[in-house]
C-alpha cells in the first residue's frame, strides 16, 4: 500500500475532476445545439396589449383569443 497525503490526494481528486470536465464540455456543447429547435416557426402576428396586469384577477385563468378575435 502505498501511503498518500491529504495534500496528495486533493491534487489528484482536482486534477480527476478538471480531465472529467475537459472531456464533457465538447459533448455539452452539442446537446445544447440540439435543445434549439431549428424547426420552430415564428408567426407574423403583431405584438398586441391583452389588457393592464393590474386589471386581472389574482390567481385565476384569463380567457382571450388573439389572433383569432371575433
Amino acid at each position: 500500500m502505498s501511503k498518500l497525503s491529504r495534500r496528495g490526494f486533493l491534487k489528484l481528486s482536482s486534477a480527476g475532476a478538471a480531465a472529467g470536465a475537459a472531456s464533457l464540455s465538447p459533448a455539452s456543447a452539442l446537446a445544447g445545439q440540439e435543445s434549439r429547435n431549428p424547426g420552430a416557426t415564428t408567426l407574423p402576428y403583431p405584438e398586441k396589449p391583452i389588457g393592464k396586469a393590474r386589471s386581472f384577477p389574482h390567481n385565476q385563468a384569463v380567457q382571450f383569443t388573439y389572433p383569432d378575435e371575433m
